[in-house]
Parts: C-alpha cells; sequence; structure tokens
C-alpha cells in the first residue's frame, strides 16, 4: 500500500469502509456527522479527526466536502521502528499552534496530489512523511503491552511491517529468537491458524483494498502485496472470496465517492498562504501612551518546599533572584510535618524570616497525597500557624496564602475528601487569625477540561481556582486515559482559557490562577541550556500577555534536583540558574522582560515596546525563537548539540524595523543587548572547551563559564532632526535581544 490514500467524500455520501489503517478527515467545507463507537455528534468545517487502525466510524457528509487520507498502518510501523502507536487527534484546524500546522500540512498534501508536474510523485512523497510525523510528535501515544501480549504483539506488528516481503518461517523465527519449529508451534496456538496461511490472508486483505482504491492491474498489485505473480494472486484470491480479483472490483467498486476536483482547487486558492517574509515593521508614535505595564510574570516563584530552601547556596540564589526579579509571592510545599511529632519547626521558621526579609508574600503548599492521618496533620497545622503569628507578629496572616493541592483524577470519593479536608484546615487557620481563603488544587485540566467541571461542582466555597499547565493533553479513550506531547508555545492558554470556560459554564465567579508552567518536554534535555529555552519564555511571556495572571516556572533553580543524580556543572535541566550559579538564557530572557518601562506601548508575539513617562524614552524586547521539529520529537532525550541547528523547522534570521515617529529631535543613546549560542550562553561555551568530562573543571573554568553567560552589549548614537527615527535589529535563530533607547538631555 502507498503510504497515504487521498479520496473525498461529497455531500450525501456515507463513509464507513472498515480500515486496518489510520483514517484522518477533514471537513474542508460544509459539514457532516460522525459517529464513533461512543455517540454521535456534528463534524463541522475546519474539523480534523483520526481513527485508529480497526476503530469503528460512521461518517455522513450532509454538505460540502470532507477529505480522507487513509495512512498505512504497516509503513507507519517501519518508519517508528515498530512501535505501536496510537493517534489521539480530534481538534479544529484553527484551535492552536499544531492544529494550524496540521492542517497546512493536509493542503500541501492536497497540494501536491493536483501537481501535475513530472516530480509530483516525490513531492506527494514528502507531504506524506511530513504528515505523518507531525501526527506521530504531536498527536501519538505508544502502545505497551503487558508480558503475555508483548510477544504476540511483536509478531503480528513484524508481519504487519514485511507482509508484502518475502519473509519465511525461518527468518521470523529467527527474529524473535526462537527455533522454527518452536516458533511454529508458538505461532498455530497463539493465532489459530499456520504462518504461512496469516501471511497469505493478509497479503489478500490489502490487496482486496488495493482493487476498491486503485486503477491499478492485477500484475501491479499483486506484486505490490507479496505474490509472486498475477497467477497465484488470481487463484488465492478465487479461493478466499469465490471470485476474481476483476469480479470482486466490478461487484464491490464504491461509486458515491468520486473526486469533486473543482471545489476542492477553489478550496486550495482560497486558503493560499502569503509568503509574510522574515522582515517586521513596527510602527511608533511618540505621542501615544499605553496602560502601565502588567509584569505578570513575576507574581509567583516556586521554590518547592520548605526543606529544599535549606540546601547549601539556595538562599544564596533566592535573594540573587529577588535582587534582578523582584517576585510579588513565593510558593512552596509545607513539608516540616512529621508523623512522629517531631516537627521540623526551625525550618520553617528561618525559610519564612527569608521571605519577610526579601519582601514576600508567600503560598503555602499543602499536598493532599502526603496526609495520611488528617487529624495528627490538623494538629501540626494548628501548632505551625501559632508558630508563624507568634514570630512574625499578627500581620504575617495578610501575608499568607494556604494551597490545599490535589492533582488527581477526581471521583466521587476524593472530591468528598478532599472537601471534608478544606474544611478542617479553614477552621484551624481563622482559629489561628490567618484571613485567607484557602485556594487550590492545582490540577492540570485535560483536553475537554471534564475533570476540572468536577471540581468546581464539588466545591462552591474556593474563589481561586489554582491549575498547573504543561506540554501534555489529557484524553480520555474508552476507559483509559491517554497523554500527548504538545509541540506548540499555545499549550498554556488553551488549558487556562478551557478552565476560566468551565467556570463560566457554571456560573462561577471565581478565578483562575497559573501555579506551576512546566515547558520542558523532558527533565534533562540540551535545550534547557540554549538560547532557545531563554526564546521560548519570552515568547510565552508575550502570547500570554493581557490573558494570564501569572506565569511561574515549574522548578526555577537547578539546585531544587536531587544533587545526587544531577552533579554535574551543567546537568541539563529546566532551571534558569545552575546549581554553581551560572546563569542560563532562561534567567537573562526574564532580565530583560524585567528591563521594560511603566508604559506599554506595543505588544505581539514576537516584541514588547514600553516607555517611561518621559518623552524620548523606549524599552524594547524581542525574539526568533524557533519552532521545533519533528527530528527533535522524534528523539527520548536530546542531550548532544552537535546537530542543534537541525532540530528546528528552519534557522532563518528574522530583521526587526523600529520606526519611531513624533519623537523630540535630538541626540539619541541605544543600548543594546544580546543573547545567542554564540554570546550569553555558557553551555555552549563549556562544549566548545571539549573536555571529557566535569574532573577538568575547576573554580578558573566557573569563572570562565560565568563570564560567558554574560550577555553581549552595543552601543550607538543616533541625530534626530526630523523627529522620525527607525532602528533596524536582525535576530539569529533563537537569539532575543533587548534595546534600550536613551534621549541624551542637553
Amino acid at each position: 500500500m502507498e503510504l497515504i490514500k487521498y479520496s473525498i467524500i461529497k455531500a450525501g455520501s456515507p463513509y464507513d469502509v472498515p480500515s486496518r489503517n489510520y483514517l484522518l478527515f477533514f471537513q474542508i467545507d460544509g459539514n457532516s456527522v460522525l459517529k464513533d463507537s461512543e455517540k454521535e455528534k456534528a463534524f463541522p468545517k475546519g474539523r480534523i479527526r483520526v481513527f485508529n487502525p480497526r476503530e469503528s466510524y460512521f461518517l455522513k457528509c450532509l454538505e460540502g466536502v470532507c477529505v480522507v487520507l487513509e495512512i498505512s498502518y504497516s509503513r507507519v510501523l517501519k518508519l517508528m521502528g515498530y512501535q505501536r502507536k496510537i493517534i489521539i487527534c480530534d481538534v479544529d484546524s484553527d484551535s492552536n499552534d499544531s492544529s494550524m500546522e496540521l492542517k497546512k500540512n493536509i493542503e500541501e498534501l492536497i497540494r501536491a496530489y493536483y501537481d501535475d508536474s513530472v516530480s509530483r510523485m516525490i513531492i506527494y512523497e514528502r507531504c506524506c512523511l511530513q504528515l505523518i510525523f507531525q501526527l506521530v510528535s504531536s498527536y501519538s501515544n505508544n502502545v505497551f503491552s503487558n508480558g503475555d501480549d508483548e510477544r504476540k504483539n511483536g509478531i503480528e506488528d513484524y508481519i504487519e511491517a514485511h507482509y508484502a516481503d518475502e519473509i519465511s518461517l525461518e527468518e521470523i523465527a529467527d527474529e524473535f529468537y526462537l527455533t522454527p519449529q518452536y516458533f511454529s508451534k508458538y505461532f498455530k496456538e497463539t493465532f489459530g491458524t499456520t504462518f504461512l496461511s496469516y501471511v497469505n490472508h493478509k497479503r489478500l486483505e490489502y490487496a482486496r483494498d488495493d482493487l476498491l482504491s486503485s486503477d491499478e492491474s492485477a500484475l501491479r498489485i499483486a506484486v505490490n502485496n507479496g505474490f509472486a505473480n498475477s497467477a497465484s494472486f488470481i487463484r488465492e484470491f478465487k479461493k478466499e472470496y469465490d471470485m476474481t480479483p476483476a469480479q470482486y472490483r466490478a461487484k464491490n467498486r464504491r461509486t458515491d465517492i468520486e473526486e469533486s476536483d473543482q471545489d476542492i482547487l477553489e478550496y486550495l486558492e482560497e486558503n493560499k498562504e502569503e509568503a509574510t517574509g522574515n522582515e517586521k515593521i513596527i510602527d511608533i508614535d511618540g505621542n501615544t501612551f499605553g496602560s502601565e505595564l502588567n509584569r505578570y510574570w513575576t507574581n509567583i516563584l516556586n521554590l518547592q518546599s520548605f526543606r529544599t530552601l535549606m540546601k547549601n547556596g539556595m538562599m544564596e540564589q533566592i535573594t540573587e533572584l529577588q535582587s534582578r526579579l523582584h517576585f510579588s509571592q513565593a510558593r512552596l510545599q509545607l513539608d516540616t510535618y512529621s508523623p512522629d511529632g517531631k516537627h521540623l519547626f526551625y525550618i520553617s521558621d528561618r525559610v519564612m524570616e527569608l521571605f519577610v526579609r526579601n519582601h514576600m508574600d508567600v503560598i503555602v503548599v499543602i499536598d493532599m497525597r502526603d496526609i495520611t492521618d488528617s487529624e495528627s496533620y490538623l494538629s501540626f497545622l494548628k501548632e505551625q500557624c501559632q508558630k508563624f503569628v507568634n514570630r512574625f507578629g499578627g500581620s504575617i496572616s495578610r501575608h499568607i496564602v494556604f494551597e490545599l493541592q490535589y492533582n488527581s483524577s477526581f471521583t466521587d470519593k476524593k472530591l468528598k475528601d478532599y472537601r471534608k479536608l478544606y474544611d478542617s484546615i479553614s477552621k484551624v487557620i481563622k482559629e489561628n487569625r490567618i484571613e485567607s481563603k484557602i485556594i487550590g488544587p492545582s490540577v492540570l485540566v485535560d483536553h475537554e477540561g471534564e475533570n476540572f467541571r468536577s471540581f468546581v461542582r464539588a466545591n462552591p466555597q474556593i474563589d481561586t481556582f489554582t491549575i498547573s499547565v504543561a506540554p501534555f493533553a489529557i484524553y480520555q479513550k474508552d476507559g483509559e486515559i491517554f497523554i500527548n506531547r504538545l509541540t506548540d508555545s499555545s499549550f498554556g492558554k488553551e488549558q487556562y482559557e478551557t478552565a476560566v470556560r468551565i467556570l463560566k459554564e457554571e456560573n462561577r465567579d471565581a478565578k483562575v490562577l497559573i501555579t506551576e508552567w512546566k515547558d520542558s518536554l523532558n527533565e534533562a534535555d540540551a535545550l534547557n541550556e540554549t538560547a532557545y529555552m531563554g526564546s521560548r519564555i519570552i515568547r510565552n511571556v508575550l502570547s500570554g500577555y493581557g490573558t494570564f495572571t501569572s506565569l511561574p516556572l515549574c522548578m526555577p533553580l537547578d539546585l531544587m534536583y536531587d544533587e545526587m543524580a544531577y552533579g554535574k556543572v551543567f546537568n541539563l535541566l529546566p532551571g534558569i540558574m545552575t546549581a554553581k550559579g551560572i546563569e542560563k538564557p532562561s534567567f537573562h530572557a526574564l532580565v530583560f522582560l524585567n528591563r521594560q518601562d511603566t508604559y506599554l506601548v506595543s505588544n505581539s508575539e514576537d516584541y514588547l515596546i514600553s516607555r517611561s513617562s518621559d518623552d524620548g524614552f523606549y524599552q524594547i524586547l524581542c525574539h526568533n525563537c524557533k519552532k521545533l521539529g519533528y527530528r527533535y520529537f522524534l528523539q527520548e532525550n536530546y542531550e548532544d548539540v552537535s546537530n542543534y541547528h537541525e532540530m528546528f523547522e528552519d534557522n532563518e534570521t528574522k530583521v526587526f524595523r523600529f520606526c519611531f515617529k513624533n519623537i523630540p529631535n535630538g541626540k539619541y543613546l541605544l543600548k543594546v543587548r544580546r543573547v545567542s549560542d554564540d554570546y550569553g550562553c555558557a553551555y555552549m561555551a563549556y562544549e566548545n572547551l571539549k573536555y571529557n568530562d566535569d574532573s577538568f573543571v575547576g573554580e578558573g573554568e566557573i569563572r570562565f563559564l560565568k563570564a560567558a553567560s554574560v550577555p553581549k552589549m552595543e552601543g550607538t548614537t543616533y541625530r534626530v532632526d526630523h523627529n522620525e527615527l527607525q532602528i533596524e535589529c536582525a535576530l539569529e535563530s533563537n537569539e532575543f535581544c533587548h534595546l534600550h533607547l536613551v534621549r541624551v538631555l542637553d
């Protein structure tokens, strides 16, 4: 079978052909009705849905046109190294970056199908591969087998991938480290037929599909599906189906699904994208004042737990962070409780003193999973609250918020237990004159948001619901839970807006607060150390501006991780500062954001412009964050930066032109700070040392690496005579830049 077969469904036509392949439906115009194993629902224009091999479905196109792409399961198995994949994809084509990219890839494939150039087949195959890699990287889950089924599934997958090849009993037995005699016996007991009969049946199934979906000759279909010649194919086919291939094709070929070329071509013409290039022109009116800048990215600093802060160097790094970034609140888990009653109050006392000294409020997290004896824990909490008030005075109550955390898939019992503990904790903190209401539960919002909805309904007393966001989508399918990796940058906004939508639908006048933002697909990943991660943080902040009220990184310091497991100079962790205090590009990203001035002038996902109340003083932040390509997502871990630039879809330079108008004449100084992988990135400097291991790294190397982490700085003077100034800023791949325009007063 070819990699992807293309067909369309016109208005009035049903489609319910059983398939052993993946089926992708894309409603390009009008609407259809789609029924799966659960229910029937509308399938409107722009909807994309994938069915896995042998899943039940029924689709009827009511009006317009629906595209069907049948993706070869056997070819995908080969491409993915025989790892079974289940694809969970049911999206609107314009809902996020990934779905828009998926739509774009489908449209490119359709254009290639209608291409009449001599290179059509090469272009079509490339588009097919591109589409498959996106489905696998953005919408797939591995299918794991238990011990009893692992060998059986492995054999099925091997035959599925090689049915068209000349595979012998001896070859497949050797592949699974079995003797031919034992393999033959095992196969007959497991599959209820002989190996040769099974393979022959598989070949006939695929050949039958080709008869109905192509105009190929019997000889070509025979050879493509593993038969030696057309005579053997016709003989075996007649034995299986009591008719020749030609008779079967004539009797069963569908006639209600015809190509509607003009409709498709008109759609492609209407949806043709204009090339936008890599140059942005931004006009800035010197007479414009915006609203006061919302520095929401500094609202919360996640610090894991009270005991974590007792690590060597931790408090020093927090003090450094606070002096540079000025966070409003610290959030950390209360882990000083001990079941034997020997509670670690001295730790909580010392840690709280740190926050008082640094003028930070505190979100004290109580993780419900850690409480096994609620009566004992409530007694501890009562004593802890008393110590806070006695040590720091009654005013401390205005600077503490308690969060009851429970990131779970909720059942009625779990919801009941949560409410009971919530009420008990509320009583304890009120008795100790702490006025704050409890927030919670810091749950990861699933794709449909139904788990979050059940929590909202069960907890009407909460007025601030906390959620965590991560690049994963949680789906429930046929009673099982699947988790997809999300490859675009809009996952946080989607999950946040899903929570906000549910509160609105439930008529709740409540807030949503993001308390954890995980932005790394892998815990240990070389990209965490590079300019890409700094550029990505800036993009996330800018894309959420005006929507989010907080954006706290999950683990902002590498010191928070287990130093026994991560004892290197660079551990590829997602913190913004290494254990040795080396500042990463992601640290400078937050510093550049914090340099912004009082008033917002203009912003987009690519740039942020602010100004002071005085004329002629501006601060600009811009980036060239690149989108990760399929090569990155096909790897389990990314630790080798030798092929770094191959991990992205492109590495083109982006040019920003900032055009200032109506600004005072006179002399100006432009200060420019840049971070890229060539400057401001200590990890790349370390890689260039080419040391075999960290045993060669001493204090001199640490000083060198700290110096290498400093952004590049430049200065340029301008003379403005006609109240206009144009500044050009060219950024290489993943580079980000801070520009400070200063009017030089006479």
